[in-house]
């Protein structure tokens, strides 16, 4: 636990020491209240200042942290990589450029669930995987990273359909970066349709999910 000590200096000439000794436990007091305010689950915002990688205005700051200032974690600007494909995303009217989705099956999965767990503790722990791309009402583009996000699984019972059914999939889609839909086209084994996005963070995530 931390503390904090303060010393303070007076003259005898001009104050008594009761004085200056109520004056110093006021001031203790109101700092201990503005520490167990600050300690509060909900309470606080955040300030251009926690922010040092954009330029952003407290306006700015707070329409960007929205109700739930403290569930933001970072804010930076786009790579130009990102930018780009951003500019083309929206110029292209919904035609899902960029769109990217990999498949994949896996052999010996007996719990989907446990392997949808996995999906989750890799966003818990990367960063650029909890991020949203905001480009309204800023000055610029921006990646908000935010301190938790809830990577959507969607199970699919496959092992009954026949083989022409199973080709044709299950269509889903999402707005959060890592998002995947199980299936198990037989026994022990798993499908995963992994939903693309048209933004993809970077590409430093492959590594951090295979």
């Amino acid at each position: 636990m931390r503390s904090w000590s303060s010393l303070w200096f007076y003259s005898a000439a001009l104050h008594q020491e009761s004085t200056v000794t109520g004056l110093a436990a006021r001031f203790a007091d109101a700092l201990a209240d503005i520490a167990r305010h600050a300690a509060t689950p909900g309470t606080g915002g955040r300030t251009p200042s926690d922010f040092p990688l954009v330029e952003l205005d407290q306006a700015a700051v707070d329409r960007i942290t929205g109700a739930d200032p403290r569930a933001v974690e970072d804010v930076h600007p786009l790579t130009p990589t990102q930018a780009g494909m951003l500019f083309h995303g929206l110029s292209q009217d919904g035609r899902r450029v960029y769109f990217q989705q990999l498949s994949f099956v896996l052999d010996g999965v007996s719990d989907p669930e446990a392997f949808a767990a996995a999906w989750q503790q890799v966003t818990d722990r990367t960063p650029v995987l909890r991020g949203d791309v905001v480009w309204q009402d800023v000055p610029e583009p921006l990646f908000v990273v935010r301190r938790h996000a809830t990577v959507p699984v969607t199970h699919l019972d496959w092992r009954e359909l026949s083989e022409d059914d199973r080709r044709q999939g299950s269509g889903t889609s999402s707005t959060r970066t890592a998002s995947a839909a199980s299936t198990s086209p037989r026994p022990r084994s798993s499908a995963w349709p992994s939903p693309g996005s048209p933004t993809p963070p970077c590409g430093w995530c492959g590594p951090s999910t295979t």
